[in-house]
């Protein structure tokens, strides 16, 4: 039985990592956290089929290589949410712009048949 939870447990790992990998910096850090500790159980993903390589790291390492990760995803995300915010910025001046220009165009053309009048 344990066997087949570590076998999972492994499993899950991987698809974390895939996670991680398409994310990039803006992976969340929930996710970062539970590969930090997967990678302190089960070693770095790229070993998981040679155990015999990996050793621990030591306790304080792992603590600051959390920090490090989770301050990593934070800023990531902190950046992708800029970019959204600046790309719903643009759409609001396009829009804007395109209202104000077919309200003067309405107003040139009301003039327009006021004038033919």
């Amino acid at each position: 039985m344990a066997a087949e939870i570590d076998e999972i447990a492994k499993r899950r790992y991987v698809e974390l990592a895939k996670q991680q990998a398409a994310y990039g910096v803006s992976t969340p850090p929930e996710i970062m956290l539970e590969i930090a500790d997967l990678r302190l159980k089960y070693g770095p993903v790229e070993y998981l089929d040679q155990p015999q390589i990996w050793r621990p790291p030591p306790e304080r390492r792992h603590k600051m290589d959390l920090d490090l990760e989770f301050l990593i995803a934070q800023v990531g995300s902190l950046t992708n949410r800029q970019q959204q915010s600046e790309q719903r910025d643009k759409l609001f001046v396009r829009n804007l712009y395109a209202t104000w220009m077919v309200l003067a165009l309405a107003i040139v053309i009301g003039l327009w048949a006021y004038a033919a009048r």
